[in-house]
């Protein structure tokens, strides 16, 4: 029997009613996505674009009217797809923590490469940002029931769920933000790695795990478990 968060990614947005792209359409905005996520937008003309990626100006204007608009065209792209491998994940996840990282896992591997220049296109262009903005709504409210959904199993912690999945994407959002990245010696990609390992395993190692320092020894909280 199918759980109710699994119901509700089913029902959640994830671009079904895009139009259907021809192979070289995919081929160039996969060309595109390459160029935006390490360099923005911004410091590049459509000439430059077209020329890099073997093509005619005409063949990027017929997939969007600007450059600008070039942009959200492959943002789009990129946020659809991290939605639909979310929900292929969860459906595979044979319990909570399976599921959660499933979910949570496309986020940080689709975007791999991401360049403060991109994060900082995202943010200053309103078209991007409100994609964007609805694409991470849509998946805290997804986070949020299978984060509930794992409490009531006995699978998570007894946390409150709203609170949990609002902090697990306000740190996402945090670490790539375009001024955290340029006083950082890590990529974004990283950081978010290094935000998503803390907030599902923690901070502080436990027994069972090598570590160089051992934690001082303190008695577990009763009724605690591990996520």
């Amino acid at each position: 029997m199918r759980s109710r968060a699994q119901r509700l990614l089913d029902a959640a947005p994830g671009g079904t009613g895009a139009r259907t792209r021809s192979a070289r359409e995919d081929e160039l905005l996969a060309g595109l996505e390459r160029i935006f996520l390490r360099e923005g937008f911004r410091r590049v003309t459509v000439g430059e674009l077209a020329f890099r990626l073997h093509c005619s100006r005409r063949s990027l204007y017929d997939l969007a009217q600007s450059k600008e608009g070039l942009f959200v065209v492959v943002l789009d792209r990129l946020l659809e797809r991290i939605e639909r491998k979310g929900r292929e994940a969860v459906q595979r996840g044979a319990n909570s923590r399976e599921r959660i990282a499933g979910f949570m896992w496309p986020g940080l591997a689709e975007p791999a490469g991401g360049g403060p220049a991109f994060f900082a296109d995202v943010t200053s262009l309103s078209a991007a940002r409100r994609r964007l903005e609805q694409h991470q709504e849509s998946r805290r409210r997804q986070l949020r029931d299978l984060i509930a959904e794992g409490v009531r199993a006995g699978e998570c912690r007894n946390v409150h769920a709203e609170v949990a999945a609002h902090l697990m994407l306000a740190a996402y959002r945090s670490v790539t933000d375009a001024a955290f990245l340029v006083t950082v010696d890590v990529s974004a990609s990283e950081a978010v790695r290094e935000a998503h390992e803390l907030l599902l395993h923690g901070l502080l190692r436990t027994a069972g795990r090598s570590s160089r320092a051992r934690a001082p020894s303190r008695r577990a909280r009763p009724g605690a478990r591990r996520t």
